[in-house]
């Protein structure tokens, strides 16, 4: 990242610069694939969304590791027990959830464009961020939906 925000103000302000990027193509069968062609650019600015997008998450992800275990365990007086088949739940919905998720952004990345994908992703993080702040059921239930 450091090299393409150089590359960037070597050029000037506005300017764009040369980037890998990925472009849809049809194969001989007719499916649409994501080829990396060298030579096209992205602008300074789209490089900059990236950049925060990606600090924001970092955020989020640290403020909820901090603050989910003494929310559950001091404000909503989860037993620990609970708390802690929660997280075994947890896990497993987890490692199918990565899989499945990824299977999912790879079918929909040869459909749709990266704007509506980054669009349905931050409503997405925002509801699962918010969501064990505001308690909607009691117990367990709460602890592994909100996880």
């Amino acid at each position: 990242l450091k090299q393409m925000t150089q590359c960037c103000n070597r050029k000037g302000k506005g300017s764009k610069c040369p980037m890998l990027r990925s472009r849809k193509q049809k194969t001989s069968d007719g499916v649409k694939t994501n080829d990396i062609v060298e030579g096209e650019q992205y602008s300074k600015l789209f490089l900059q969304g990236l950049t925060i997008a990606g600090l924001a998450a970092s955020l989020l992800t640290t403020v909820f590791g901090l603050f989910y275990v003494d929310v559950f365990l001091r404000v909503y007086e989860l037993p620990l027990h609970s708390f802690a088949t929660g997280n075994v739940i947890f896990i497993f919905i987890n490692t199918a959830n990565d899989l499945l998720g990824a299977w999912w952004i790879d079918t929909r990345a040869t459909t749709e464009s990266r704007s509506v994908m980054v669009g349905v992703a931050g409503c997405v993080l925002t509801i699962c961020f918010l969501m064990p702040f505001f308690r909607w059921a009691r117990g367990l239930t709460h602890f592994v939906v909100s996880m």
